[in-house]
């Protein structure tokens, strides 16, 4: 063999698996900004949806306060005040617009409903309360007071059921300056429907959905998921469009 090719062939055995190892090298590296890229841009997306249901809360949170800490909501739930329907919820969709929220109920210290109303902004008229909220909304209010002391906590979170899902906030019914016994509770929410989850869509940018715990089909979901994430940097879930 002429020096010339076996040249050629010596110099092809070293830079080859050089030039492999160098694109290795750097198809990992790629792959590895990919995945902290990936990483980066879920936490951003998580911290914008974290952000937007905050603001849902809080906005329910202050018109819950500003109504419980009322002295019109505190004598209209001991039935002391007949105008307080036609002063302020004569118009449920204007008056639900103005507290930011779908639904209102207002339940004494009994556990008795004296008030509750809904709103379908979709179709600008009033609607009722469902059944499913209303009747946890009671029984958060009895568990309430039940027991009762000045430093029990309100509730707020999601309520998540097969009848539909909300999330809502409630505040103890006192006078205007915070004094008093409660009388009472309020419950001001919004509906998880296709206007607010949309809304959270297109913060989001991509799909969302929210997981009940109580269910075990669900809660064995969140597990897995759980489980996916605290294996690796990245977690994708493959959809399968066809199914409904």
């Amino acid at each position: 063999m002429k020096l010339s090719f076996k040249l050629s062939f010596f110099v092809l055995g070293v830079i080859l698996p050089v030039i492999v190892l160098f694109y290795l090298i750097n198809a990992r590296l790629v792959l590895s900004e990919a995945t902290k890229f990936e990483t980066t841009l879920g936490i951003k997306q998580g911290q914008r949806i974290r952000e937007q249901i905050t603001k849902q809360f809080e906005a329910v949170r202050t018109s819950s306060k500003d109504w419980g800490g009322w002295d019109d909501t505190y004598y209209f739930v001991q039935g002391k005040k007949d105008s307080f329907i036609k002063d302020n919820l004569l118009d449920p969709i204007v008056a639900l617009g103005a507290l930011r929220a779908d639904f209102i109920v207002i339940i004494n210290k009994d556990g008795k409903v004296i008030y509750s109303a809904a709103g379908d902004f979709a179709e600008k008229k009033a609607i009722m309360v469902p059944d499913f909220i209303v009747n946890e909304f009671v029984n958060i209010t009895k568990n309430f007071f039940t027991a009762y002391s000045k430093d029990k906590q309100v509730s707020e979170g999601f309520l998540l059921n097969e009848d539909g899902s909300i999330l809502f906030s409630s505040n103890k019914i006192l006078h205007s300056d915070y004094s008093g016994d409660p009388k009472g509770l309020i419950f001001l929410g919004r509906f998880l429907d296709e206007r607010l989850t949309q809304n959270f869509k297109d913060v989001l940018q991509g799909e969302l959905e929210f997981i009940n715990l109580a269910n075990p089909s669900q809660f064995q979901k969140f597990n897995r998921i759980v489980e996916e994430i605290t294996n690796s940097d990245v977690f994708v879930e493959l959809r399968d469009e066809s199914v409904d």
